[in-house]
C-alpha cells in the first residue's frame, strides 16, 4: 500500500510528465506550423526520448528523476535569461517560451525539492511491472 506522502509524490511526478510531454508536442506543432516539416524527424526522435524518460519517471527510476532535473533546470533558467535579455516585442511566441521556461524550471524544482516526490522515489511506491516484463532493480519480487 502506498503511503499518503508517496501518493502525493506520484501525482506530482505525473504532473511533471504531463508538463514535459505537453510542451514537447506543442513545440513540434508550433515548429511545423511556422517553419514546415524540415526538422520533424529530429523532433520526433527527441520527443520519443523524452517519452522514455517520462516512462522511467513514472516507474520510479531514481536516475530518471535526476536526469530530468539536470536537463530541465538549466533549460528553464536559460530560457528565462534569454527572454529577460531580449528587448523585442511581446507576442504569442514569447508568451509560449516564457510558459515553457517557467514550467521546466518548476518541474526541476519539484523533482529535487519535494519531500513527497522523494518518498515516491524511495522504492516503496514503485509501479509494479506488467506480467511478463522484467522487474526494476528496486522492485519487490513476487511472493
Amino acid at each position: 500500500m502506498m503511503r499518503a506522502s508517496a501518493a502525493r509524490g506520484r501525482r506530482q511526478v505525473i504532473g511533471v510528465i504531463n508538463t514535459c510531454m505537453t510542451f514537447h508536442v506543442a513545440t513540434i506543432v508550433l515548429f511545423v506550423s511556422v517553419r514546415g516539416g524540415e526538422r520533424l524527424p529530429q523532433q520526433i526522435v527527441r520527443t520519443l526520448v523524452t517519452a522514455g524518460l517520462c516512462y522511467a519517471l513514472y516507474r520510479g527510476a531514481r536516475w530518471a528523476r535526476w536526469t530530468t532535473a539536470v536537463l530541465y533546470a538549466p533549460a528553464g533558467a536559460l530560457g528565462l535569461f534569454l527572454l529577460a535579455t531580449d528587448h523585442g516585442t511581446v507576442n504569442s511566441m514569447t508568451l509560449f517560451q516564457f510558459a515553457m521556461a517557467t514550467s521546466f524550471l518548476s518541474c526541476a524544482v519539484v523533482l529535487v525539492l519535494s519531500r513527497d516526490v522523494a518518498a515516491y522515489f524511495r522504492g516503496d511506491a514503485v509501479v509494479p511491472s506488467p506480467p511478463g516484463q522484467p522487474r526494476a532493480p528496486h522492485e519487490p519480487g513476487p511472493g
